[in-house]
């Protein structure tokens, strides 16, 4: 079997697992405090990668369940915010990533040229 697609399983399980202590903390009393607007700027991107992914030549494959369960796991610390548990700080830092995730899309949109997209999305 290829090594690479091993190590890409392996980091993708271990990012959909990472997930489990830091839902912890952000649970705990006094705990973690998660910025909304960051966390919903990584749930849009991983969103574009997905829409990406499926309209590209190799469409649904194992790589995009990967994804779509990191997607879940921004989406619950969104929710999670949303609830209460989080802080709600637009920064220039988000607003930066904002314009790249609008870039991307519309790259994308105008284009359709996947590569050029997924490079302003990661």
């Amino acid at each position: 079997m290829n090594w690479h697609l091993l190590i890409g399983i392996a980091a993708g399980v271990l990012q959909i697992y990472a997930i489990v202590p830091y839902v912890k903390d952000i649970l705990a009393k006094n705990g973690t405090k998660p910025n909304v607007v960051s966390w919903a700027l990584w749930t849009l991107f991983q969103l574009v990668a997905i829409v990406i992914q499926l309209r590209s030549a190799d469409g649904f494959s194992w790589s995009l369940l990967l994804l779509l369960a990191s997607t879940f796991n921004t989406g619950l610390v969104v929710v999670l915010c949303l609830r209460g548990y989080g802080e709600k700080e637009f920064g220039w830092i988000e607003k930066a990533c904002l314009a790249i995730a609008l870039i991307a899309i519309g790259l994308y949109v105008v284009t359709d040229a996947a590569a050029l997209a997924l490079g302003f999305n990661i």
